[in-house]
């Protein structure tokens, strides 16, 4: 599979991990989302794009990996600007 990216993922701190909603992807960014036993995947024309296994407490977590956000930002094609009072 290749690589994913999520964006506005919400996160929570007494959870220690992140949230986001398969309704959302089913309806507003067109997922076919299948569940069979302890997988989760969530094709995309006629393709896996990513999956989630299901743990014995019925939570699900994305396999993959994270990359920290500074490793992130050096990967970025952009220019980004340079943090000051003006941006905020």
């Amino acid at each position: 599979m290749p690589p994913v990216e999520f964006t506005n993922v919400l996160y929570v701190p007494s959870l220690h991990t992140n949230l986001f909603s398969i309704l959302y992807l089913a309806m507003n960014r067109h997922f076919f989302i299948s569940i069979w036993k302890d997988t989760i995947s969530f094709i995309r024309n006629g393709h896996i794009a990513f999956k989630a296994k299901v743990t014995a407490s019925n939570s699900a977590f994305l396999v993959g990996e994270s990359i920290p956000t500074e490793e992130f930002a050096g990967l970025s094609s952009t220019a980004t600007l340079a943090l000051d009072w003006t941006l905020l």
